[in-house]
Parts: C-alpha cells; structure tokens; sequence
C-alpha cells in the first residue's frame, strides 16, 4: 500500500534496526523522559512529607486510648467528648480527632494517624 500501518510491514527487521532516530525525534523523547523523572521526583517528595508528617503526629500522642482520645488526650466518654473506636488500630478517639468515611454499607471511623497511614 505504501501508506498507513501497512507502510513499514514490507521492511525486514535488519532494515528497521539501521534507521535513525531523528534530531527531532530524540528531542520528544528526551522531553517526556525529563519530565516523567521530574513527576516521580515530586510524588517521592510528596510521599516524604507524608511520612515525615505522620511520624510527627505518632510522636505528639496525648492520650491512652481508652479513657483518653489516643490524639489530642480530651477526656472520654459520660463527662468528657463522644468517642469512636478506630477500624485499624482499634484505639479510642473524639469525634474531632477521627474521622468518618461512609465509602461502604455501615461508617467506618478512622483515627488520623491510620487515616494518613493509609493515605
């Protein structure tokens, strides 16, 4: 046919092997490689703040857990803030410090820490 998809089918493989890229072709290439380096470049910086920032937040625990919410240590239960039980670490929160995430058929609660852990 000698144009289309078809056009390269009636070269060998050794033919082929010995074309050229051109200057302008390598440039694009070069181009979307600088690029897909500069895009991992930032999601691995993303993912150090990440990890840097729950890191900071394991370290700044207040409470217990129990009668206490594991974050911010507010009092709970009868005289002290509502409380939700985690899904992941099973440890006990405030309902400021958990957070809610109706993606399935009943609501799961989250502390934020395992909320960025699994972030």
């Amino acid at each position: 046919l000698g144009a289309g998809w078809s056009v390269h089918s009636n070269k060998t493989e050794k033919q082929r092997k010995n074309e050229e890229l051109s200057e302008e072709e390598k440039e694009i290439i070069n181009r979307v490689i600088a690029r897909a380096e500069k895009m991992e470049e930032m999601e691995q910086d993303r993912i150090r703040r990440l990890v840097d920032r729950l890191d900071n937040m394991r370290k700044n625990v207040m409470g217990d857990g129990l009668s206490r919410c594991i974050l911010c240590g507010e009092q709970l239960g009868l005289l002290g803030s509502h409380s939700v039980v985690c899904e992941d670490c099973k440890k006990n929160v405030c309902t400021k410090c958990g957070i809610e995430t109706p993606n399935r058929p009943r609501t799961v609660w989250l502390c934020k820490i395992c909320s960025e852990q699994r972030e």
